[in-house]
């Protein structure tokens, strides 16, 4: 929706607004998104949680992530990958918990029931179907690919499947893509080193690396952490993080 600021004439306040023409779509800080209408997002260092869909059906990937009590410490807790679908048209909506997840349990219970609530601005639910996502067989997960398989097997025909299995077909007759990163020279440093690594992770190893930078949030030397190139980069960008640096690291690391 393009709303039009608000205007201010001889003490008279009035806004006006341009008609819905799309869906806005915010998630509540709980919850992330994965892939969107198709759409891998990736890992950025600052997420965002507004996106702007088209009119009709729409389909997402998410799952909940954040900090929970286990055992009198703080652990991540990233939630199964769930997938919703929903119809909407010319509205603004949120996407946010409806249930308390604290402690491992609550965890273990948000997996087998996501309580989820898909609301206007006026607080009115809207009706959406919502399926756990099943992994493939791969050792590291292509959620983008489980989402394709998902859709196939449920004859769930829609433009981002269709594509995705055009890409996914093409991905096996022509060399690999490389996904190339830019980070600005003057903004180089364990933050946005941070970041560039993530991108080149796979989902796998970053879940990896953000279990592995909270177990060693207090520790003035880390313990080293192993793995692919990816993994070894990420945790000496950590380990050469200062104080603050580490804070702002391990906030991004919460927001995911």
């Amino acid at each position: 929706m393009k709303v039009i600021k608000t205007l201010l004439a001889i003490g008279v306040m009035t806004a006006s607004f341009a008609p819905h023409a799309e869906v806005g779509l915010n998630f509540h800080r709980d919850l992330s998104p994965i892939i969107v209408n198709g759409e891998g997002m990736g890992y950025a260092l600052f997420s965002n949680s507004e996106h702007t869909l088209d009119n009709g059906t729409n389909q997402i990937v998410f799952r909940m992530s954040r900090l929970i009590e286990n055992g009198g410490e703080r652990d991540k807790f990233n939630s199964d990958a769930f997938v919703l679908s929903f119809d909407a048209e010319d509205i603004d909506l949120r996407l946010e918990p409806v249930m308390r997840v604290l402690r491992g349990s609550d965890g273990i219970e948000f997996n087998r029931n996501p309580k989820v609530a898909l609301v206007d601005e006026a607080g009115n639910h809207i009706k959406f179907t919502i399926d756990t996502l099943p992994a493939g067989k791969a050792l590291i997960r292509d959620y983008e690919k489980d989402l394709v398989n998902y859709n196939k097997v449920n004859g769930i025909a829609t433009e981002q499947a269709e594509l995705a299995v055009v890409q996914a077909v093409a991905a096996t007759e022509a060399a690999p893509v490389v996904k190339v990163v830019t980070v600005n020279t003057g903004e180089v440093g364990p933050v946005s080193m941070i970041q560039y690594w993530m991108e080149k992770a796979t989902p796998v190893e970053n879940d990896k690396f953000m279990t592995w930078a909270f177990e060693n949030r207090a520790l003035d030397s880390v313990k080293p952490i192993e793995g692919s190139q990816a993994l070894n980069m990420l945790g000496y960008w950590y380990s050469e993080a200062k104080v603050d640096e580490r804070k702002k690291i391990l906030a991004w690391l919460i927001s995911q």
